[in-house]
């Protein structure tokens, strides 16, 4: 593994771990109650993932330095599978929740959650659809609207999918619209637009 892959993951995590911790700052300012605490769940997980992918490239890297120093030029070829499984078997899987991202999250919402002001003007308590693009589970930066059900999506990836599909269900969990939408559907979703403005001027 080169230090530009290298170089390449920890910038790729880097960004997907701002985006859930601006995500999450954003549900504590705009949500409350059971519809604030099922978004942070969902983020929580989501980095929970991430920490998991985090911690299997560590292993694999772990694993492969060890499998090099052991290897000469008399060790036959064969047994590399073999070493590498044995390697896997003795490290202990680690759990994500104890992942320094996922802790640091945790840190960042209870001292969101204690700064909220619930008196905050820019809060809708009409807000009821997720930040978060429900086929990336990244937050949306150029949100577009289902004018059928309300619900928001990515405008490139949306429209990526519709290529290949031209129409198709919501994707959203619990979505009470069962019919099919197309393009032709979709809108600028200004107010989430606002929303996500406001979280970066902050």
């Amino acid at each position: 593994m080169t230090d530009s892959t290298d170089n390449d993951r920890r910038n790729m995590f880097k960004e997907a771990v701002r985006n859930v911790e601006s995500c999450a700052e954003l549900v504590i300012k705009q949500l409350e109650g059971e519809e604030r605490n099922a978004q942070l769940k969902e983020l929580k997980t989501v980095m929970q993932e991430y920490c998991d992918l985090d911690n299997n490239w560590r292993l694999e890297k772990r694993t492969i330095s060890e499998i090099e120093k052991s290897l000469t030029e008399e060790c036959n070829i064969n047994n590399i599978d073999e070493m590498y499984a044995n390697l896997r078997k003795k490290q202990i899987e680690t759990d994500p929740r104890k992942h320094e991202w996922y802790l640091n999250l945790e840190k960042k919402i209870k001292e969101w959650m204690r700064t909220d002001d619930p008196d905050c003007d820019i809060m809708s308590t009409e807000m009821t659809h997720s930040l978060l693009d429900p086929f990336t589970k990244l937050q949306m930066k150029d949100p577009v609207k289902n004018t059928c059900c309300g619900h928001s999506y990515e405008r490139v990836t949306i429209l990526a999918i519709l290529q290949s599909k031209k129409e198709m269900r919501c994707p959203v969990v619990g979505c009470r619209y069962q019919g099919y939408f197309n393009e032709n559907h979709l809108e600028d979703d200004r107010e989430m637009l606002r929303q996500l403005k406001h979280l970066e001027v902050n």
